[in-house]
Order: C-alpha cells, then structure tokens, then sequence
C-alpha cells in the first residue's frame, strides 16, 4: 500500500467526505437496509450535512480523512453524545467510520479507528462508545478485533422506513490508544 496518511479534515473535503459516505453506505447496507433507500442515497443529500459538521470541525466534533496520494480513501467523526442512550459523562462517541468501498481490508479502517481513539482521548474522553448494526457482522467483528466490546445495551431505530437494532460497544480509552 502507497503512504497512508490521516489528517484533520477541512471544508473542502466534504464533497469527498460525502461520496465516501454514499458509496460505504450503499456497499455496506445492502441486505441489511432496503435496497430503495440505499439506491436514492446521493452525495449532494449528505454535502450540506457535512458542510455543517465539518463548520464545527475541532470545537465540538473531530473528523479526521485517511489519505493515499492526496486521495481520501475513509474517514471519521467523534464527537459528544447525541441522545441519552449515548451516556454523556466522560465518554465520547465514534460517530462515523468509512472507508471506499474499494480500498477496504487493507488496514486503513484500523489507522482511522486508531487515530478516532486518540482524538477522543485528546478531547478529554476516558471511554468511548460506538453503536453498530446489530446484523452487521462484518462490522462488529472489526470492532471486536480493535477491542471495542459489546456492553449488552440495545436501541430500535429507523432507516429508509425499516426498523432496525442497533448495538452500543464500548472501549476504555488511554495509554493502547494511537493518534
């Protein structure tokens, strides 16, 4: 693999942040989501929300890009709770991990997971939780492989009109942590 290299995503990387989060979505979900709403997903519905996020980019929320050749193949979000079921206190969440679907298992999801980590623990969190698709195997198994562990709490959700589970893991954050 080229340099991997992972920054602080600026604004002019929503577009890129934005296609990434389409395509991973359409890639990932499919068989788990309907395949209706997967297909209607665009880039341009998802630019004003990242134009937004990345507006509050290292006051609120970090989002980080990995990078081969100045081309930003994942990215991540972390940031506070959004609802009770995050548990606020000293914990923060990885809101966001996607890689292009082409350049995945290639240990680029690892570098931005590790670095997540570290941006968390920078801004002060000592756990960190996550939630996942419960039927996303794929995913939890990366995640149990990084140490996150499930912590049994579950949460009914909506996407694309279907209800879905979703699993909260949780990983203690500080000195196993990378950025």
């Amino acid at each position: 693999m080229d340099a991997l290299t992972i920054r602080q995503a600026g604004p002019g990387d929503a577009r890129n942040i934005a296609a990434i989060h389409v395509a991973s979505w359409q890639a990932a979900y499919r068989g788990l989501l309907p395949d209706s709403y997967l297909d209607a997903l665009a880039i341009d519905q998802r630019l004003p929300m990242w134009d937004r996020i990345l507006a509050l980019s290292s006051t609120l929320i970090g989002v980080l890009v990995a990078a081969i050749d100045d081309e930003i193949v994942g990215f991540c979000s972390v940031g506070p709770p959004l609802s009770q079921a995050d548990e606020p206190g000293d914990s923060l969440v990885l809101h966001t991990i996607y890689i292009k679907p082409s350049h995945e298992r290639r240990g680029i999801g690892g570098a931005l997971l590790r670095h997540a980590e570290g941006e968390m623990t920078r801004m002060g969190a000592t756990t960190a939780i996550l939630w996942v698709l419960g039927e996303n195997r794929g995913a939890r198994r990366f995640y149990e492989a990084s140490g996150w562990t499930d912590d049994g709490v579950e949460k009914l959700d909506e996407i694309g009109g279907q209800a879905v589970r979703e699993v909260r893991y949780r990983k203690r954050l500080g000195a196993d942590t990378h950025s």
